[in-house]
């Protein structure tokens, strides 16, 4: 392996973390930028909802993928929330697929199995995935991203599902905690 990663969404909070850390271990890191702010050295400006778009992504054959690029705020359209979260992963996946990617690792998150995501043992076997009946938009969302992954034929994957994340913008945890902790 020569060290060479892709991590999209490397303007929001957990992708520039991973991007930071990856580069302190010595990888070279490719990132995508969506809107938060303008692309760094080894960075673009992806719109995922663009095919387009991803012809600004170096043509090489990333080993290792990352998956980051999403929007979790809960104010903003369904449709565009879907179209990033659910769709732009799915062309992730065809331009993984198209440059032989060995290993693609989507963020996802817990809420992917919608209303039951709190508790204890949670198991593939026995929880299934939100159905779309129940759960907000983003849960939505990333359950579709996790089914189109599975569907896609890449030979490798893994989806890791973060708890509920606080951090700068968060439209969803911090606005129903916050204000009752006063």
């Amino acid at each position: 392996m020569d060290n060479e990663l892709l991590i999209t969404g490397t303007d929001g909070f957990v992708g520039n973390y991973l991007k930071t850390y990856f580069k302190d271990k010595g990888f070279k890191v490719f990132g995508t930028v969506y809107n938060l702010r303008e692309p760094e050295e080894n960075e673009a400006m992806v719109d995922f909802r663009k095919d387009e778009d991803f012809q600004k992504i170096p043509n090489k054959n990333f080993e290792i993928i990352i998956n980051v690029a999403g929007v979790v705020d809960q104010n903003l359209p369904k449709d565009l929330m879907m179209d990033i979260n659910a769709e732009g992963t799915r062309r992730m996946c065809e331009w993984a697929l198209a440059h032989d990617c060995k290993h693609f690792i989507q963020i996802s998150s817990v809420s992917a199995y919608g209303m039951q995501l709190l508790g204890e043992n949670r198991e593939e076997k026995k929880w299934l995935r939100n159905r779309g009946i129940f759960g907000i938009n983003y849960s939505k969302s990333k359950a579709k991203a996790e089914r189109y992954i599975e569907k896609s034929g890449l030979s490798g994957y893994s989806l890791l599902r973060f708890p509920p994340i606080l951090g700068e913008g968060d439209s969803y945890i911090s606005p129903c905690i916050i204000p009752r902790l006063f």
